[in-house]
């Protein structure tokens, strides 16, 4: 299992998620493949639509990248302060 954590910036990954998917470039060809993969997302906005962009950016990444993955779950927690599942 593989779990991608981050704050919603801008739309998007925060910087330092975006430097850990770069730089496991050498790994994820061969190494990171077949796992469930989940992601947290966390967002100041109370729009759902403000994690459009980030999931479609985490899911390009997995789906594209990563031999074998599936995403197993997303959860998120919006300005309004209500979790979702």
């Amino acid at each position: 299992m593989i779990v991608f954590a981050t704050p919603i910036y801008f739309c998007t990954i925060d910087g330092q998620m975006k430097t850990s998917i770069d730089r496991t470039v050498p790994r994820y060809t061969e190494e990171i493949t077949n796992q469930d993969i989940y992601f947290i997302m966390t967002a100041a906005d109370s729009e759902k639509t403000s994690l459009t962009r980030t999931l479609e950016a985490f899911r390009g990444f997995t789906e594209d990248c990563l031999s074998g993955t599936k995403k197993a779950g997303v959860i998120y927690e919006l300005g309004h302060g209500k979790l979702e599942k």
